[in-house]
């Protein structure tokens, strides 16, 4: 498996670059996603695919899905765009900042295709979304036994104006490509205007 070849040096190295293990405040804090230490083989191999030791936040899944729309450039999340009065006056506007660039643009736009290969061609077409560009992944997080999985889809909506990255998980949802693709979609459309 690719995820014991890499090892987990490199796996561990890989997850801080994306913002893994950070303490971010969005202003709140907000609890560090984390991978798991000190794995045998097998257990580097499940958690390389979400399982076993993989502890991680919608928020930090949805860093990992905007950094493929932006190029390879993950962003710091922001609970707030701008600051008004009663009157809609600015009175401040918080600055895009960037975390990191883990990746490559060219890395990037190999990721961006095949995650718009799972929305056209696969099990993310229920977020689907006419005249955006839309890619995501549709994952299954099973968390014992005669519990229904969670359901999850991490993603991107993008137009040439607008970019919007979304985690959603839908705790004991099922498939993510019945529950939380359907979810993601509705939430993009919210906020792309066409």
């Amino acid at each position: 498996m690719l995820g014991v070849e890499i090892g987990q040096d490199q796996r561990a190295q890989t997850a801080e670059e994306f913002g893994f293990g950070q303490d971010l405040s969005i202003p709140m804090g907000v609890t560090p996603s984390r991978i798991g230490e000190d794995l045998d083989d097998a257990q580097l191999a499940t958690t390389s695919i979400g399982q076993y030791e993989t502890r991680v936040t919608p928020l930090q899944m949805a860093m990992v899905g905007g950094a493929f729309a932006n190029d390879g450039v993950v962003m710091r999340p922001r609970l707030v765009q701008a600051v008004r009065t009663a009157d809609l006056s600015t009175v401040s506007e918080l600055t895009p900042k960037e975390v990191g660039q883990p990746l490559s643009a060219a890395n990037a736009a190999q990721m961006r295709q095949m995650m718009v290969g799972v929305v056209e061609d696969g099990t993310g077409s229920a977020a689907a979304i006419d005249g955006v560009e839309v890619g995501g992944k549709t994952g299954t997080a099973e968390w014992g036994e005669d519990r229904s999985p969670h359901s999850w889809y991490v993603g991107y909506g993008q137009t040439d104006e607008q970019k919007i990255a979304v985690a959603v998980v839908v705790e004991e949802g099922g498939y993510g490509s019945r529950t939380a693709a359907p979810i993601a979609r509705d939430v993009m459309e919210a906020v792309i205007q066409r």
